[in-house]
């Protein structure tokens, strides 16, 4: 009976887990190798903030314009 609900929570949270360590090794391998010549700008919104959007909203709507 709650098969389906604990099915859906694990597949939830291996998405953000997921996401979060492709988040730590972009940080780690990829943002040291860029130049940014963005000095004196202010960031437009840090990396926690934009995770969700980045990493969960867009696949989903992927995902969803695929179906039709």
């Amino acid at each position: 009976m709650y098969f389906t609900t604990i099915s859906t929570y694990l597949s939830c949270c291996l998405i953000i887990g997921f996401g979060h360590l492709r988040d730590f090794f972009r940080r780690i391998l990829v943002l040291p190798f860029t130049n940014d010549n963005l000095q004196g700008y202010a960031p437009i919104c840090f990396g926690h903030e934009d995770f969700y959007m980045r990493r969960g909203y867009h696949r989903v709507q992927v995902i969803l314009l695929t179906i039709n």
